[in-house]
């Protein structure tokens, strides 16, 4: 049974042909004559349908201790990383948008065929401003930031002001991310903020469209109430993550924007 994505109801007594990478023809059972050298795949009692396509995953968030990672062995953690990333493609997702907590390494890794997964659009390091939602820091406690492990795992960087989200953003970039992923909002797994707050003043959030344009590319933010969504939008964000709190006005405000 073919499910072929268009909307169209489930075609059941289909087969295919695939030459490479690529569908060759796609036809009736009774009615399609296999090449000769074809390998057949018997798909009886099954559905077949394109690959799936998840706008937002974090396969680098292996549990829910946000900074257990950290003490464990890299090697562990990379471990881990690649099993998540195989079992996504075993679930049937051939595209992700990793929404940060990788950078452009494991992409690389999938491209290289060093690894079996779907195709990843990393967002690299999320940006955050201090106590906002990427700041994982205990509450009262005057611990650094975690600093992110370079080719496997991208903890947020904080950053205060224009000056700073500039550098910021152009980092991730330059580790192969390829959307940004900014912070405009508290969420549900940070010490310091509450869901509605909102993060980031529009001209610091401009700052990381600006950095994200100049590399020919977007920015999505986390971005659950109103008002945090009405910064981003002012500020040129196209896509926002949540928006939980969404109302009539700001979705119109978002049409209006063309985001998403």
């Amino acid at each position: 049974t073919l499910i072929d994505g268009t909307g169209r109801d489930p075609q059941p007594a289909m087969a295919l042909v695939a030459e490479g990478e690529r569908i060759a023809r796609v036809a009736p059972t009774d009615a399609l004559t296999l090449p000769r050298d074809a390998e057949a795949i018997d798909c009886t009692g099954l559905c077949l349908l394109p690959g799936l396509t998840d706008a937002h995953v974090h396969l680098g968030i292996v549990g829910t201790d946000m900074t257990a990672a950290q003490r464990e062995p890299a090697a562990v953690l990379a471990l881990r990383i690649a099993q998540v990333i195989e079992q996504t493609l075993d679930a049937g997702f051939t595209t992700v948008r990793d929404a940060g907590g990788i950078d452009g390494g494991w992409a690389y890794a999938v491209r290289s065929g060093l690894l079996r997964g779907p195709r990843i659009l990393p967002s690299g390091a999320m940006l955050s401003q201090t106590g906002g939602h990427g700041d994982w820091r205990p509450r009262f406690s005057d611990d650094p930031p975690r600093r992110s492990v370079p080719g496997l795992f991208a903890f947020p960087e904080l950053c205060d002001g224009p000056d700073a989200v500039r550098p910021a953003a152009r980092e991730p970039l330059r580790r192969g991310a390829t959307p940004l992923k900014v912070m405009a909002s508290g969420g549900a797994m940070s010490p310091a903020d509450e869901l509605d707050h909102s993060q980031f003043t529009v001209e610091e959030l401009a700052a990381a469209v600006h950095e994200a344009r100049a590399a020919g590319t977007y920015v999505l933010a986390h971005a659950y109430g109103p008002r945090a969504i009405a910064n981003a939008l002012e500020a040129g964000v196209l896509s926002i993550e949540h928006g939980n709190f969404l109302d009539e006005a700001t979705a119109a405000a978002m049409r209006a924007k063309a985001a998403w």
